[in-house]
């Protein structure tokens, strides 16, 4: 909204009537007495574990002195009463030290202010009024698809009404102004439950400091695990005893940990039953009810809007507007596909130790309340806010450099359509590729190519006409082509399997042999189903093998025919696009040769990932270090020779850093200080981003192709292929 528009508006004339506050349910009472009775006995039931340990250790110090009154033995008798003493000391210890742990504050907030956007705050204002409740003393928005309510300085403002107000500009962009009232009466709602809400908010902090103690592991916790298990035995057996201690003392407080979670989560669904109410006498139970459903919607597109993110950055561009861009996909999602999620949501049930009600639930007690509502403005949230577009990307760009930690500058920002329109342009490329090379498109079955054959055909004609053939051919045979790669995948995975729980029968690491598909963990029994295995794979391979080379030559002859005058001449910047398929085959080729490295690559990757993450404090570190040295080993040679194809090659496609080499568009922004981790963070890199390279410049290359086709009228359409 300009600022002319915003003199002749004021949001307070638009409601019209008054709240009566609406009556706390029975529940809603019932529950906060029992969170008030949990916030005192959570406490006394810690405080009390510590006070019986303490007391235990002190009793047996006292009474069992008598140990050390007696010659005989000595040593024995020494053992007998020290170890039980220094064993409880060190269990009282490991429950007190949260008190001694740091804790961080992690306040990156985006504030707004009255002088910004004085028509949201006139708004609030009149909704604190008619709710009876005090005005926020800060109202931040942020890029989340979420709204809040909640104490500003934590504990410290609970006896106080310092409260902060969070708004997810998404919800603020997607919903009209009757439901954006509905959901800020809600949180608005929150503030008038000043019993409930302080309440749930000191047995949920009970809740985490129980949480730290029962999950939380640290550098002693460590010194523990490997005094039980190194050293002299005597301090091993006190290590042990303190172990089985500390393990006891904590299941202990992780049943009142999950006791005090499931009752403050009785108490905030019924917050959100009583603030619910709100929302409705505020905005209607039709409008409340929408809002709702249009959150749910947002939730989902936010998710693929993250997505388009995921795609964009891997030419280090973003979008500028994020909250337009999580709008754009919830209009794209299909009428019948939003139909499918909304009814998936209402089926969902409420658990124990749900924070809300499920949304069936809360729009049948909406909907029972039957409210008109009281604010009539029939407009977009948006309209609440002064130049809300200049708000959403400036809260973009600190989502993205305050919270995300990225380091950004004009170059790596893109409007929402150009966003948009890159999306649509792969997916017009990967639907071109799918009908020129039904199946094709992975990385781990390259298609081949051969930079040699690419400019003008020796004879036009005769290339034509063979490519009408070969692509005929291509419709006649490739039924059954997915599911035979598909297969042929599965089978590699499984080898991926063999060869990880290989590698921890090698390591000594102990594992369940089921959860691998084995009988048991033999070295002989693992290379039998890996040798049987492989012999799938190449079978499968060679079923696939005709299907490549009829993809290879439909490709090789369409690039042909794109540099042939008779073809060029109809298609649109012909030269660059001879250019950009040059640059694309040449890729493809390197790509195509560095495959097979890459899939051995990925096994050992596989398998350094899964020794390390399954090795446990029984694992012999000799027999493991031995096995991930071997691995590494062979790791670093795979990388060096990834690393020497790939030297000059191009990354094909627009960059935000310019033109870079494939390498140092793999390269990760910290590789790490040691050769072996250098190695390892590249090949993860490699493997994460290098198949999404093929992948794309084949789908552009198919794209190509499926012009030509067009042009010499092989196929019926021609599918959008202009480059973003």
């Amino acid at each position: 909204m300009s600022e002319t528009d915003a003199q002749a508006f004021s949001p307070v004339d638009y409601f019209q009537g008054e709240i009566p506050r609406p009556k706390l349910q029975f529940r809603y009472r019932a529950a906060l007495v029992v969170v008030c009775l949990a916030m005192v006995l959570l406490p006394l039931a810690y405080l009390a574990l510590v006070a019986a340990v303490s007391w235990g250790v002190v009793w047996y110090a006292i009474h069992a002195f008598v140990l050390l009154e007696e010659n005989r033995l000595p040593f024995i008798r020494y053992i007998l009463y020290l170890t039980p003493v220094l064993s409880g000391m060190v269990i009282v210890f490991f429950l007190l030290k949260p008190f001694f742990a740091g804790t961080t504050k992690n306040d990156r907030s985006f504030p707004i202010s009255h002088a910004d956007h004085p028509e949201l705050f006139q708004f609030l204002g009149r909704l604190c009024q008619l709710i009876n409740t005090p005005l926020p003393s800060r109202v931040d928005v942020s890029c989340d698809v979420n709204a809040s309510a909640g104490f500003r300085e934590g504990l410290a403002s609970v006896l106080g009404n310092d409260l902060v107000l969070h708004l997810g500009l998404p919800l603020v962009a997607g919903l009209n102004a009757r439901e954006f009232a509905g959901l800020v009466a809600h949180e608005l709602g929150h503030f008038a439950q000043g019993g409930g809400m302080r309440a749930s908010f000191l047995v949920r902090s009970v809740n985490f400091w129980f949480l730290r103690v029962v999950y939380g592991r640290d550098n002693w916790d460590a010194w523990l695990n490997a005094a039980s298990r190194e050293g002299d035995w005597r301090f091993q057996l006190i290590a042990l005893l303190a172990r089985g201690g500390v393990w006891c003392s904590r299941q202990i407080l992780r049943s009142l940990m999950f006791t005090g979670h499931a009752i403050s989560c009785y108490l905030l669904r019924q917050m959100e039953f009583d603030a619910d109410n709100y929302a409705a006498k505020v905005a209607g139970s039709e409008q409340a009810a929408g809002m709702l459903d249009q959150a749910f919607s947002l939730n989902v597109a936010s998710q693929l809007a993250y997505q388009n993110l995921n795609r964009l950055w891997r030419e280090r561009k973003l979008v500028d507007d994020f909250c337009a861009l999580v709008v754009s996909e919830r209009e794209r999602i299909p009428a019948e596909a939003r139909e499918r999620m909304k009814a998936s949501a209402l089926e969902a049930k409420t658990g124990a130790f749900s924070t809300h009600p499920s949304d069936a639930e809360r729009m049948d007690a909406i909907k029972k309340l039957a409210e008109p509502g009281i604010f009539v403005l029939d407009a977009p949230a948006a309209c609440l806010f002064r130049d809300f577009p200049a708000l959403c990307r400036a809260a973009t760009k600190y989502h993205y450099e305050e919270e995300n930690n990225l380091r950004l500058n004009e170059g790596n920002y893109k409007t929402v359509d150009e966003a948009i329109a890159v999306r649509e342009t792969e997916t017009a490329n990967y639907n071109a590729l799918s009908v020129i090379a039904p199946g094709a498109g992975s990385f781990w079955w390259p298609i081949p190519m051969d930079p040699a054959y690419v400019g003008a055909p020796a004879d036009a004609a005769q290339t034509r006409e063979a490519l009408g053939e070969i692509a005929n051919r291509v419709a006649e045979t490739c039924e059954g082509v997915t599911e035979t790669l598909k297969k042929w995948l599965e089978t590699e995975n499984r080898m991926l399997h063999l060869l990880a729980a290989k590698s921890l029968t090698e390591a000594g690491v102990t594992y369940e042999s089921g959860h691998f598909g084995l009988a048991d963990g033999s070295v002989a029994l693992i290379e039998q189903n890996l040798a049987a295995k492989s012999a799938e794979s190449d079978s499968l391979l060679q079923e696939l093998q005709p299907h490549a080379s009829h993809y290879s030559t439909r490709i090789a002859a369409g690039v042909q025919l794109l540099y042939d005058p008779a073809v060029s001449s109809q298609i649109p910047d012909a030269g660059t696009k001879q250019l950009e398929a040059l640059r694309l085959v040449e890729t493809l080729a390197k790509l195509q040769r560095i495959t097979p490295a890459l899939r051995e690559l990925g096994r050992r990757v596989t398998q350094l990932q899964t020794v390390y993450q399954r090795a446990n404090e029984d694992t012999k570190p000799d027999r493991l270090d031995r096995v991930a040295t071997l691995l590494f080993r062979d790791l670093g040679r795979k990388v060096s020779l990834a690393k020497t194809e790939l030297l000059g090659v191009r990354y094909p496609f627009e960059h935000a850093s310019g033109p870079i080499s494939l390498i140092d568009y793999c390269r990760p922004d910290d590789l790490g200080e040691s050769e072996q981790g250098q190695n390892f963070n590249l090949a993860v890199a490699m493997l994460q981003r290098l198949p999404g390279v093929y992948s794309q410049s084949l789908s552009r290359l198919g794209a190509l192709v499926a012009e030509v086709e067009w042009v010499c009228g092989i196929s019926a359409k021609v599918p959008t292929s202009e480059p973003a």
